[in-house]
């Protein structure tokens, strides 16, 4: 799953969702971002923007047990 910065950007300006999570995350709060994307995540449409936005609010909140699963 590679994106360049770009893609992310874009990404992230379309969906209020993923931009709110970063917000979240950037606020010290990743908890709330991680509750927040997790709809996105899981599901067969999932975007790359949305595992990448909740694989950095786990490890921000030290859950690398699902930092990894998601980057599997």
């Amino acid at each position: 799953m590679t994106q360049d910065l770009g893609e992310l950007d874009r990404a992230l300006a379309a969906n209020p969702t993923l931009r709110g999570a970063v917000k979240s995350i950037d606020a010290g709060h990743p908890w709330k971002a991680t509750v927040a994307v997790s709809p996105l995540v899981g599901k067969a449409s999932q975007s790359p923007a949305a595992v990448l936005v909740a694989a950095r609010a786990a490890a921000a909140w030290d859950g690398w047990p699902e930092v990894a699963r998601l980057l599997a």
